[in-house]
């Protein structure tokens, strides 16, 4: 008797442990994406890239042949 009640208490402090742990990862998710919101959707929505003006290639930036030690790439550049 006393084993099926300590089963009961072990089951039920895990049950108390599992949803604990359910709602601080959904308290973590709120504060990483910005808010809570209605649905759960799973995975974050993600914004896109912002580049402030700048582009993601740079012709200056290949002026010196991929062979060269560092030092002439520098030197050439300038």
């Amino acid at each position: 008797r006393a084993a099926v009640e300590a089963g009961r208490a072990a089951r039920s402090a895990l049950a108390t442990a599992r949803e604990t742990v359910r709602q601080a990862r959904r308290d973590a998710w709120r504060a990483l994406a910005g808010g809570a919101s209605g649905a759960r959707s799973g995975e974050p929505v993600e914004a896109p890239a912002r580049t402030l003006g700048s582009t993601t290639t740079v012709p200056s930036a290949a002026q010196a042949s991929e062979s060269a030690p560092l030092g002439e790439k520098l030197v050439k550049r300038v």
